[in-house]
């Protein structure tokens, strides 16, 4: 394992889940480099002075090349890590291993989380600055709108200050999450 070698070899790191993320470019190369991973363990519980679990991870995520095959090994403590690498090289993964294959030339969805607009005119600016927004857009209202009371555009282009059209529902909706955010911190 090329990168294994440069972390410190310390005491196990104790309290939560730990992930330990590996990737090939082939099922059997995800097996080998998991392998590899192992092994790399496994000597260093030999030596005696444990494995920092918290450090490897960070390693694997942080200075590795990510492939197609991907899998990540979950564990509370070095041992569990170690159980779920060899389920890993030996093809049998458990509820502590995610194993699959990445998808490539998939397409990217943004969302924009709550009302459609943290403020009014939001969604208005930018339909109007950005084309690939305004055509998402575009789609996006013409499969919803058939489902919906209201036309989409109507609610998210509307002016607030008038409340005609749909910017009184954005203020509902603002008013709406501050005081659930207040019932929240009540609740703990």
């Amino acid at each position: 394992m090329e990168e294994a070698s440069g972390v410190e070899v310390v005491a196990s790191a104790g309290g939560g889940v730990t992930p330990w993320v590996v990737s090939g470019r082939s099922a059997g190369a995800l097996a080998a480099q998991a392998g590899r991973l192992l092994e790399y363990v496994r000597s260093a519980q030999a030596d005696g002075g444990g494995v920092d679990a918290v450090g490897v991870g960070r390693a694997l995520v942080g200075s590795r090349a990510v492939f197609e095959h991907r899998a990540v090994v979950l564990g509370s403590d070095v041992e569990e890590l170690e159980a779920g690498l060899k389920g890993l090289t030996e093809g049998d993964t458990t509820s502590s291993v995610i194993a699959g294959r990445a998808r490539s030339g998939g397409r990217v969805a943004v969302l924009f989380s709550g009302q459609g607009s943290q403020r009014a005119g939001m969604g208005r600016e930018l339909y109007d600055a950005f084309p690939a927004f305004a055509s998402a857009f575009d789609e996006v209202c013409a499969r919803f709108d058939v489902l919906l009371e209201r036309p989409l555009r109507e609610v998210v282009f509307a002016d607030a200050v008038s409340g005609e059209g749909g910017g009184c529902w954005i203020g509902r909706c603002l008013r709406r999450r501050g005081c659930l955010r207040w019932r929240w911190r009540c609740f703990g």
